[in-house]
């Protein structure tokens, strides 16, 4: 949108055939076909179809492109965070009623074992008894693991190493 000035020189020389017929030594003729140019061009936009106006409006528009994406970027970031952080919440809650759960089994499972031993339940009894137990300890198992995996994406987040 400004004024330009622009400065150039050049300094040349040139072979000439003529001083063949002559005598003429190599340096003589280089000082004889010595050329030297000294140039100044001043361009003054006037008119140039908006082109600078639109291309610095763009260059504006791409900024704040940059930017909106940028904060899209941290807000997902810190949504991610902050899901990790509910999940790793839920795994723990998970992990305490699965305990609670084994707890209960191992109870029910006793009772059931005492009272196959005495003859008051039948062997289905006892074996659901026994699968019951059985999948409570799974669960707890992946509960376990489920819980730690939670910890280790929100120490992913925090930058920690494993």
């Amino acid at each position: 949108m400004l004024p330009t000035v622009a400065l150039s020189a050049s300094l040349n020389t040139n072979y000439s055939n003529v001083s063949d017929f002559t005598d003429a030594p190599f340096f003589n003729q280089i000082d004889n076909n010595m050329g030297q140019s000294v140039g100044v061009r001043v361009s003054v936009p006037i008119y140039n179809n908006h082109r600078t106006q639109i291309s610095m409006e763009r260059a504006r528009l791409a900024v704040i492109n940059a930017e909106v994406r940028e904060r899209q970027v941290q807000q997902q970031l810190k949504a991610s965070i902050q899901n990790a952080i509910a999940n790793a919440s839920g795994a723990q809650i998970a992990l305490v009623a699965t305990q609670s759960a084994l707890e209960a089994a191992k109870a029910s499972f006793q009772n059931a074992q005492t009272k196959h031993q005495l003859g008051a339940i039948n062997t289905l009894e006892y074996t659901t008894t026994k699968t019951n137990l059985d999948t409570a300890e799974l669960d707890l198992v992946r509960a376990r693991y489920d819980y730690m995996f939670r910890l280790k994406i929100i120490d992913f987040y925090m930058g920690q190493s494993f």
